[in-house]
């Protein structure tokens, strides 16, 4: 569920994988599909992509899964 919403959140910014800069598109594929769990690294990393800061950008996955 939670990688659902990572996905839906980078989809809805227009981020395609490939350029989350710091990530490989493997990486996260993986975190979306619930295969392996998001670090704080890649929290703060996904965040940086969005332009928002970590806690803003969990703000938003909180509201994707509701």
């Amino acid at each position: 569920r939670y990688g659902a919403a990572i996905r839906r959140v980078r989809e809805a910014a227009g981020i395609p994988q490939s350029r989350v800069e710091g990530l490989t598109e493997r990486q996260i594929r993986r975190i979306e599909q619930g295969e392996s769990r998001a670090t704080t690294a890649a929290i703060t990393t996904l965040a940086k992509a969005h332009g928002l800061d970590a806690n803003m950008y969990l703000e938003r996955l909180t509201k994707a899964m509701e």
